[in-house]
């Protein structure tokens, strides 16, 4: 549950950068939040990922989760210049939020599959 918590409000800080364009002020919540909830994100799905992995499989599952946390930090920087170019900031600080929000699901996911596979259910 904790690694959706932290896309959760990842999602929302990046929502308050989008509302920093008309209250200024925000960028500096936003900013901390993105601190607290995106990067620690990355942190603590790694801790998860070396304590559930197979024996002889932690390497393998730590570099498929920083693929999919450092796609993220690829693909989304050109596109939000795209947007920042044409001035739609806003657009772009959505954006950040879908990347967020797609990461929530991934794990909410996660949390449904280990969930059921816990209760001897088949994943």
């Amino acid at each position: 549950w904790l690694p959706g918590l932290l896309a959760g409000g990842a999602v929302a800080a990046a929502l308050l950068l989008a509302a920093a364009l008309r209250a200024e002020p925000l960028v500096w919540v936003a900013a901390v939040a993105v601190g607290v909830f995106a990067v620690s994100g990355n942190a603590v799905s790694m801790v998860l990922v070396m304590q559930r992995a197979e024996p002889g499989r932690a390497g393998r599952d730590s570099a498929l989760v920083a693929a999919g946390f450092f796609a993220g930090f690829a693909l989304g920087p050109p596109l939000f210049g795209l947007l920042a170019e044409r001035g739609r900031y806003g657009q772009g600080w959505i954006l950040v939020a879908v990347e967020f929000a797609v990461a929530a699901a991934v794990a909410l996911v996660w949390a449904l599959r280990e969930r059921r596979t816990r209760a001897g259910a088949p994943a």
